[in-house]
């Protein structure tokens, strides 16, 4: 059988964050993945990348739907940062005692 081996796939057709149509593309190439991966007559470094390209376009999926990479985000950073929005910097303001007055010039 004369199957060109596969590479990974070529990035979906569209915009960055694209619709619904890049999504059911990506959807559509890792359906004719799975089927040649499940092929038993293909050898096993032919089922092997195809695997490998599944895996990235799992990857670009998370991309299109635009989650962020595992352990990515931190909601109590995020909820720190939210808190900090809008309020004014404070700084700390010398106590009279540790102001030492500069020598006059005369």
């Amino acid at each position: 059988m004369n199957v060109p081996i596969p590479t990974k796939p070529p990035p979906p057709r569209g915009k960055l964050r694209g619709g619904q149509g890049d999504r059911k593309d990506v959807v559509a190439m890792q359906h004719a993945l799975r089927d040649l991966t499940l092929d038993p007559e293909l050898p096993a470094h032919i089922r092997a990348t195809c695997a490998r390209a599944w895996s990235d376009l799992q990857e670009r999926k998370r991309v299109l739907d635009g989650k962020p990479l595992p352990g990515q985000y931190r909601p109590d950073l995020a909820q720190r940062d939210k808190a900090r929005r809008g309020k004014p910097i404070v700084l700390p303001q010398p106590d009279a005692s540790e102001v030492k007055e500069s020598p006059s010039q005369s």
